[in-house]
């Protein structure tokens, strides 16, 4: 029976409701989860185990037709299944089927297919068709084996093993997302079951994307030896003094530091912290580094990171990448230091102002207090501005005992001696562009972007303004007017949802 004679199972038409509900729920659980194995790991997808979780059949399919849907604005061309991965013919009840075009279609390759169930507007059950992926018999057994994969735990990382780096492009990917979204404490449990040698071999190959590097050199730092930290110190000062930003500096400055511990971060201060003609980015990265220990790993003291940290105060241009961990880490000794930097601060360094009185709002010390109410009496606006944004816009910190900080945040008439540093909830990130309060005012100055991207002129005001009350005023409405965009965000994203699952 071909597509043409069925009633009861349909073609895709754009994204159904059951497809974009799992969407949804897919990006609120990565969002919501908690410390993942690969914290610099960007592009973290869905598996293949949790996309075969919400299908009915899984195929192997040849194209069979070039000919178009003639109902639908959607090119579609035909496919017939040689393979049935999930589900089978009788129940599929069709010889072949409509699907998307991929897109790069190829007569002679076959396709992995997704097909779920839905119900149409009579109540009839149909199968909407996922975009087809090329697959080879080799990936087509690995997929048939995820049947039997183990259970989210340390033993689901050990199967994944023998899977990274697979010379098959779609089974890469996939050990890939598994690690990437696996808990970090899971990956430790089998750090004597990873392949040592193999991870330092693909790390040294810049020819695999950054992003896998990112992944083999957070393993390495579980599973490495301390000459293993050697090495990687060629490689951190060769990614420094490249003309275009290296995205592993970060995940290979965590390494380093996970292998050497405390004795490393000389080194770092003196290679990016502390060296002249670095870019903003490449200290952007060093900072992330820093902030996974202090936050996800041991080995090194807070109070020997927090002394790298405060290097950067000494560069206006890159200082507004560590107030927000000095305040959520409770370092007040650099109080005296930041209450200069604001009053020092020119045209060109306009974007600390903020993050400095989250800071002092933060401070529990009096001449927090004060410094605030005379700030309040001079940028009234700028204070006003401080409250609206939450201090953490980027990585969520896993709570502990030293990282004891209010999780309201004031309106404009709060008392200046509240500490609002926004809200505090267990777990990690999915890479990372990790902004902060770097972010709030990149949003003011440029836009929200990955650090990487931005330069110091890019942070800094145009210099038509006429006084530093009107710089603040430039960026009240700059910023208010970025706050609306992302409240407007929110709200469309719910209704979205909200119109995903509502009844027909």
């Amino acid at each position: 029976m071909k597509l043409s004679q069925q009633t009861e199972i349909q073609a895709c038409r754009g994204m159904p409701r059951a497809v974009a509900a799992c969407l949804a729920a897919i990006l609120l659980l990565t969002f919501a989860s908690g410390v993942f194995a690969c914290p610099f790991c960007a592009a973290v997808s869905p598996s293949l185990t949790d996309r075969l979780k919400g299908a009915r059949f899984a195929v192997v399919a040849r194209m069979v037709g070039s000919a178009l849907s003639s109902d639908s604005s959607i090119r579609e061309i035909e496919f017939a299944p040689v393979r049935f991965l999930q589900g089978d013919e009788r129940a599929l009840g069709v010889q072949s089927f409509m699907a998307p075009i991929p897109q790069q279609p190829d007569a002679t390759l076959s396709y992995f297919v997704i097909g779920a169930l839905e119900a149409d507007v009579a109540g009839r059950d149909r199968v909407v068709w996922s975009l087809p992926t090329p697959v080879s018999e080799v990936a087509a057994d690995y997929i048939v084996g995820l049947g039997d994969s183990p259970e989210p735990g340390p033993e689901r990382v050990a199967y994944f093993i023998p899977f990274l780096n697979h010379a098959d492009p779609l089974i890469a990917r996939d050990a890939y997302n598994e690690f990437g979204a696996a808990p970090y404490e899971d990956v430790k449990a089998v750090a004597g079951q990873l392949p040592r040698a193999k991870l330092k071999e693909w790390i040294a190959d810049e020819t695999i994307p950054s992003n896998d590097r990112r992944l083999y050199l957070t393993l390495l730092g579980v599973c490495g030896e301390l000459k293993d930290a050697e090495s990687l110190v060629a490689m951190i000062q060769r990614s420094v003094n490249k003309e275009q930003q290296d995205a592993a500096l970060d995940a290979m400055v965590a390494c380093y530091l996970t292998l050497s511990g405390e004795a490393g971060l000389p080194t770092i201060d003196e290679l990016i912290l502390e060296a002249d003609g670095v870019s903003l980015g490449n200290r952007q990265s060093a900072v992330l580094a820093l902030r996974f220990h202090g936050e996800e790993e041991t080995k090194i003291p807070r109070s020997a990171l927090l002394e790298s940290m405060r290097l950067l105060l000494k560069q206006p241009e890159a200082a507004d990448l560590v107030i927000r961990d000095l305040a959520r880490w409770e370092d007040w000794s650099v109080l005296e230091e930041l209450v200069t930097l604001f009053d020092e601060s020119s045209s060109d360094h306009k974007f600390l102002r903020v993050p400095i009185i989250k800071y002092l709002q933060a401070c529990p010390l009096p001449h927090a207090t004060t410094a605030l109410r005379k700030i309040e009496q001079e940028h009234p606006q700028v204070v006003a501005l401080a409250s609206v944004f939450p201090f953490e816009l980027g990585r969520r910190r896993s709570p502990d005992a030293a990282r004891r900080l209010p999780d309201s945040i004031p309106s404009e008439s709060a008392d200046v001696g509240d500490h609002p540093l926004g809200e505090k909830t267990s777990g990690g990130e999915q890479q990372e562009s990790d902004n902060g309060v770097e972010g709030i005012n990149a949003a003011a100055e440029v836009g929200e972007q990955d650090i990487g991207d931005q330069s110091p002129s890019g942070r800094s005001q145009p210099d038509n303004a006429n006084s530093a009350n009107s710089q603040d005023s430039h960026s009240i409405f700059t910023n208010a007017f970025v706050g609306i965009m992302f409240v407007g965000l929110g709200i469309l994203v719910v209704l979205t949802i909200l119109l995903i699952l509502r009844p027909w």
